[in-house]
């Protein structure tokens, strides 16, 4: 690959583009960012490449991203009800099978995984949520391993008040 030179600039290439083999320097190549992978339950192929040309990911993996920005955008605005809320909550409609997400590192991505699947499916609401952290012992280190649990549902917004 040392006789090739860059398609864009011409410089000297030292990788190819995944989808279209062009050679490609390190100031062309454009990377998927790893974090697009955390939370996505069926990733896209090109999520799974590593580097492509810009025209490549901009026809091909900026389509993708933008969609994973705006599914975690609406994943923040999810609402949490709580198991242990003691009030009535009024669900306009509820999966009947809870949901379930393991071997998270925090309390937080456990949480964030579970917004993002809501968010995916397209529901506002997780109600029932509980998590729970679990001990593991490695060789004498220890680490607490975080899971998630819920029903997605659509809420009536009017009616649930959680500060009453």
């Amino acid at each position: 690959m040392s006789s090739e030179s860059c398609y864009f600039c011409g410089r000297k290439a030292d990788r190819h583009c995944c989808e279209c083999e062009k050679p490609l320097c390190k100031n062309d190549t454009q990377f998927v960012d790893r974090e697009l992978l955390r939370y996505h339950p069926k990733p896209p192929k090109q999520f799974q490449m590593t580097h492509f040309c810009p025209i490549c990911y901009e026809r091909d993996v900026l389509p993708h991203v933008e969609k994973y920005e705006e599914i975690r955008a609406r994943a923040k605005e999810i609402t949490i009800v709580r198991a242990t809320y003691n009030g009535r909550v009024p669900c306009l409609k509820r999966v009947n099978t809870p949901v379930t997400v393991k071997r998270h590192a925090d309390e937080f991505h456990a949480t964030e995984h579970m917004r993002y699947l809501a968010a995916t499916e397209g529901y506002d609401s997780i109600v029932e949520f509980s998590t729970l952290g679990e001990q593991k012992r490695n060789a004498g280190w220890q680490t607490t391993e975080w899971s998630a649990r819920g029903y997605f549902a659509n809420l009536n917004h009017k009616k649930y008040r959680p500060q009453d």
